[in-house]
């Protein structure tokens, strides 16, 4: 059920930055890699005395969306939690939660967009990779590394007379991690991606080109090869960024 022996390999290694949110229960960065979605957790650790919350940088599980897979999580979200999201809208509560996902990297692992109620019973949205999982597709707690998505107090039908109107929220956060699998090709952030892995290939072209030609190159930018799957450890390693 979990088994992939899918391996991306690739001769480019360009990275660009898109956001590091910083949750109750995680630290998420995400970024552009290569043609994919770099995502990186790394699990909370303990809240300090001034409420500042410290994040274990020593665990992480990390891993990459190819553009296929952004599409087919995207698809999966609009089919599966949009609905469940709508109807918290209307009921007031979660009955039942859901999640949707897919196999990452080739170590048994997934990655899942759940939503479920928090600890305080409020219906939450969470981005989460298993690690790790066994042939009878259970997941171990310890390989476990959850992100809680934050939510954006709002106000409707405000009257400035009264001082009264509607209190909401809008999952913010996830809608901006939706957005950028879903617009991976075309957002802004992409186009300035783009340039960098195209100065990449044209980088490396010229030193192949120059290596063949018995000269050497002292800016040389080494390509390599590196596959993307889900790493859970307590070393250095990971997505190089």
């Amino acid at each position: 059920m979990f088994n992939n022996s899918g391996n991306n390999s690739n001769n480019k290694n360009v990275n660009t930055k898109i956001r590091t949110l910083y949750g109750e229960t995680a630290c998420l960065q995400l970024a552009y890699w290569n043609e994919n979605i770099s995502i990186k957790v790394n699990p909370l650790q303990s809240v300090n005395a001034e409420g500042m919350r410290q994040y274990d940088y020593s665990r992480r599980a990390s891993t990459a969306l190819s553009t296929d897979k952004c599409a087919a999580l995207a698809a999966k979200i609009e089919e599966v939690i949009f609905p469940a999201i709508q109807q918290v809208k209307k009921d007031k509560k979660l009955d039942n939660p859901v999640n949707t996902g897919l196999h990452v990297g080739n170590k048994g692992s997934a990655i899942f967009v759940e939503y479920k109620n928090d600890d305080n019973d409020v219906p939450s949205l969470y981005l989460t990779v298993y690690t790790n999982i066994g042939q009878d597709g259970k997941a171990p707690k310890d390989g476990v590394y959850s992100y809680k998505f934050s939510k954006v107090d709002t106000i409707d039908n405000y009257d400035p007379e009264t001082g009264t109107g509607t209190d909401d929220s809008v999952d913010a956060e996830f809608m901006f991690f939706y957005e950028k699998i879903k617009n991976i090709t075309d957002i802004s952030g992409a186009a300035a991606h783009s340039i960098n892995v195209d100065m990449d290939s044209k980088t490396n072209t010229g030193n192949r080109s120059n290596n063949n030609n018995n000269f050497s190159n002292n800016n040389n930018n080494t390509s390599s090869n590196y596959s993307a799957p889900v790493n859970d450890f307590n070393m250095d390693g990971g997505l190089p960024f």
